[in-house]
């Protein structure tokens, strides 16, 4: 009875873990409010399943594992963070806010999926290549380091009436593709992916003009 009690508990738990909430967002990647590709090409999640069903049957076979296909890779992309803060003066009287920059932490690499692949595993860095543990196994090239904090402190004079708002703007790189996952030569996974990497980071300071 007690080993019943235990299954039961643990599919309820499962259940719950695979229905937790994603928020969403306008881009599929939680760090960007704005990302736009080069030549007019859609993100991921700007595509239908009629976009990508015709690209399962460019992924080749194999025994054990997964392979890829690649509809995009590095193309070229402008992006902007979401505000990293956001401060209002509604007074007669200007004063200075203080932020430190240390506490400003994003990712170099974002990957958005689409189906039944997974890409909830870490990321680790293993002789300038980037592999992705979990359900896709993609080898990627890249320069950079996963997380990047920047240092230091800064000080900004907030005028009356006015809204002083910091976020990250930059260049980036974007590849889509789909991937398939075989067990003795049968296809049990697949799922279309999206890797963003970050080529360049802009502090921007935007100021705008806010009523009492």
């Amino acid at each position: 009875m007690k080993i019943l009690l235990i299954i039961f508990i643990g599919i309820c738990g499962y259940g719950i873990k695979r229905q937790s909430h994603i928020p969403f967002t306008s881009t599929g990647h939680e760090q960007f409010e704005s990302l736009i590709l080069s030549g007019e090409r859609k993100l991921l999640i700007e595509c239908e399943d009629d976009d990508i069903k015709p690209l399962y049957k460019k992924v080749k076979s194999k025994i054990f594992g997964s392979n890829e296909y690649y509809l995009n890779k590095y193309v070229k992309a402008k992006y902007q963070s979401k505000v990293i803060f956001s401060r209002s003066n509604r007074t007669n009287e200007e004063y200075i806010f203080s932020y430190d920059l240390e506490t400003v932490e994003y990712k170099n690499i974002s990957v958005a999926v689409k189906g039944g692949i997974s890409a909830k595993k870490i990321f680790k860095m293993d002789s300038g290549d980037l592999t992705v543990d979990g359900d896709i196994s993609l080898s990627y090239a890249s320069d950079s380091y996963l997380k990047t904090t920047e240092t230091g402190k800064m000080n900004v004079v907030i005028y009356p009436y006015k809204r002083v708002t910091l976020r990250i703007v930059g260049d980036a790189r974007v590849s889509t593709g789909v991937s398939k996952f075989y067990i003795f030569g049968i296809c049990v996974k697949k799922g279309a992916f999206e890797i963003v990497e970050i080529q360049s980071t802009i502090y921007e300071l935007l100021e705008e003009s806010v009523y009492a």
